[in-house]
């Protein structure tokens, strides 16, 4: 039990990877979004320097994901939306650079700037891969493909990266919190036997013999348990 509880602890580490380099891209892209937010008066430069900073936040966001499945043995790519952001991983990583356009959406209350993607250039790139002969990934890079057909014109990039966050989320959530709810019967008897551990090197002062899991792991663990059942 201790084991397969440092296993989810590692599991639940690497999905905490993959959060901070989402968070760390949300802002930037408050920053990005600041700095460039008047297209008359922002220099090129300007936002060249900005969307390079950017694109880098992309590019960690998106191999912290690939790592996160990769380290676990997840493979999701049966999806449309985990193989559409696997190719787009191999299309910065060995293509080009993430192909963002700046876009100024006007309406009549507000006037919307978001950062978008090139769907030419991401089909282009979908379509070289599937007609190479020795490329083994043929059914996720149709499920990719498929998924950018069908998205609109000029596709938010920003809630494609928020659903695409919140699809692994809840692979987490579902997957690590479903392991203590299964297991609660045998986590309790296994707190009765690190109880007892304690008790005795209380008795024979026994500064040698550590309890397998510290009273804040056991707090977390129940904790974990509890919250399980509100899935």
């Amino acid at each position: 039990m201790f084991i397969e509880w440092k296993k989810k602890r590692n599991f639940s580490w690497g999905f905490s990877e993959v959060r901070l380099n989402y968070l760390e891209l949300r802002k930037e892209v408050i920053k990005y979004l600041s700095k460039t937010k008047d297209f008359h008066l922002t220099h090129t430069i300007t936002i060249s320097i900005y969307q390079k900073k950017l694109l880098q936040r992309l590019s960690n966001f998106l191999f912290s994901c690939d790592k996160f499945f990769d380290n676990n043995n997840i493979k999701k790519y049966d999806s449309e939306i985990h193989s559409f952001f696997l190719h787009l991983r191999n299309y910065v990583a060995h293509k080009s650079q993430f192909p963002l356009i700046s876009i100024l959406s006007f309406h009549k209350t507000e006037n919307i700037r978001f950062e978008t993607f090139s769907k030419q250039k991401i089909l282009e790139y979908l379509d070289s891969q599937i007609e190479n002969p020795r490329n083994r990934k043929s059914q996720s890079l149709c499920l990719a493909k498929n998924f950018t057909l069908n998205l609109e014109k000029n596709p938010n990039i920003l809630t494609l990266i928020d659903e695409y966050f919140n699809s692994i989320k809840d692979e987490f959530s579902y997957n690590y919190l479903g392991f203590f709810e299964e297991n609660e019967i045998e986590f309790e008897s296994f707190f009765k036997e690190i109880s007892k551990i304690t008790e005795e090197n209380k008795k024979l002062k026994v500064l040698g013999l550590v309890p397998p899991l510290r009273d804040s792991e056991i707090r977390l663990i129940q904790y974990l348990i509890k919250k399980s059942k509100q899935i």
